[in-house]
């Protein structure tokens, strides 16, 4: 309201009081309705300055470095004190949040999203483990000549495994590009959040290269005891 200056000492017209109101302080911006919401003016007024009075929406915060459960009678009593007829629904910030319908529903979002998460990381290990035992048997031959001019069992199994590895790697480079592509798209959504978190991006890039490595170990196992004369025999 008072660009450039300070607003300290200002006065402001409020409906409250006739005479309007003198800026003592000025706050940091507060999200009213949800987190990440549009920012409004709001004014807080000493409640002398409306007669005393409390309305059915008043809410007062209590500041304690005790037990909230210990102190929710002494505010009791003295409510009751100020005025007989007050209502008094005492709960904490934290429960308070809980119940907001904006947490409820972004952890809603949140366990459908984790849900639809693990279903495709089940869907990429199965067609993982499809792809590298179809990739492990067309290579059946080249196993067995392999073997029989003298590689050894381990050999054939880190040489499978680091094939698919490489590929596992450049699905997965190209996967995080679209999914920092995705996240810019909704940073609206990401209150608080910044929209590239580099932890999350590595511990997925991390479980699902593992997947990848474990859905490709049983077959590269499997053909790293492949019988080098079955294997010729195929020639």
């Amino acid at each position: 309201m008072w660009p450039g200056v300070s607003a300290t000492g200002k006065r402001v017209k409020s409906g409250m009081s006739k005479n309007g109101a003198t800026v003592i302080g000025v706050v940091r911006n507060v999200s009213v309705s949800r987190p990440g919401g549009a920012t409004m003016p709001v004014m807080y007024l000493p409640l002398l300055m409306r007669g005393n009075v409390l309305g059915e929406s008043d809410v007062l915060v209590v500041k304690t470095a005790e037990n909230a459960d210990m102190v929710a009678d002494a505010i009791r009593r003295s409510l009751r004190t100020y005025d007989s007829s007050v209502y008094s629904s005492l709960y904490t910030l934290s429960t308070a949040i809980e119940q907001s319908e904006f947490v409820r529903a972004g952890r809603a979002f949140a366990s459908g999203a984790t849900a639809l998460g693990s279903l495709a990381l089940l869907l990429a290990a199965v067609g993982l483990y499809g792809v590298a035992s179809f990739a492990v048997s067309q290579r059946t031959r080249e196993i067995g000549i392999r073997m029989t001019l003298g590689a050894n069992r381990s050999q054939v199994l880190r040489d499978s495994l680091l094939r698919i590895g490489r590929l596992a790697m450049f699905g997965l480079l190209f996967g995080a590009a679209g999914g920092v592509i995705v996240l810019l798209g909704l940073r609206a959504l990401l209150s608080g959040l910044a929209p590239f978190s580099a932890p999350a991006f590595v511990g997925v890039t991390v479980l699902l290269m593992l997947t990848s490595l474990l859905a490709a170990w049983v077959p590269a196992r499997r053909a790293s005891r492949i019988d080098p004369m079955v294997a010729l025999r195929r020639l």
